[in-house]
């Protein structure tokens, strides 16, 4: 593992923006993007397995909610 500080608000936007374009080419679905005021805003992280969790999780999540879109 890699552990770098990670702007959590930044890598939150970049996976949000991938899957709501996924999901807006394939329904009429739009992902609304949310973070706590009071939400870290660096935390020590592996940048990369990070978004590839959050990644993981919005798709499954998509997924079992909208029948196998994403």
């Amino acid at each position: 593992m890699n552990f770098e500080p990670v702007d959590v608000r930044q890598i939150i936007a970049e996976v949000y923006q991938l899957i709501n374009v996924q999901l807006r080419l394939k329904t009429n679905v739009f992902l609304v993007q949310s973070v706590a005021v009071d939400a870290p805003k660096m935390i020590e992280s592996d940048y990369s397995r990070l978004k590839q969790i959050l990644i993981n999780i919005l798709r499954n999540s998509t997924k079992f909610t909208f029948n196998g879109y994403i």
